[in-house]
């Protein structure tokens, strides 16, 4: 469901008449990615990675830019909800120290140590 709504999302972008062609371009490397094999977690960091790119170039419209950060923002939600499916697994057991997520920021994953007496 989610490649879906994500590729969904991108090929409305492509379909703009004002989108540059430089920008087509790795909007469609980013479908191309979503297909491919391999994590999730790994495809969504590459293509929020690409699309923060994309998102930078002068050439696009307001509108256009608008549309890429919302693809972002639901590709950090999904992250994200998978970020906590996997800490909630991995954290939940260790009565000593436990290591949170508390942000994530581009591909980097900060933790907070907490210690438990």
């Amino acid at each position: 469901m989610d490649n879906q709504s994500i590729e969904l999302m991108l090929n409305e972008i492509i379909l703009e008449r004002g989108v540059p062609r430089n920008i087509r371009s790795l909007i469609e490397d980013s479908i191309s990615l979503l297909e491919s094999e391999g994590e999730m977690e790994e495809k969504i960091a590459h293509i929020t990675s690409i699309l923060d790119d994309a998102s930078g170039d002068p050439n696009i419209s307001p509108h256009t830019r608008t549309k890429i950060w919302n693809v972002v923002s639901f590709l950090e939600e999904i992250g994200m909800k998978r970020l906590s499916r996997l800490s909630g697994f991995l954290f939940s057991d260790t009565l000593c120290n436990l290591f949170l997520p508390i942000r994530v920021h581009r591909k980097l994953l900060i933790f907070k140590k907490l210690t438990v007496n």
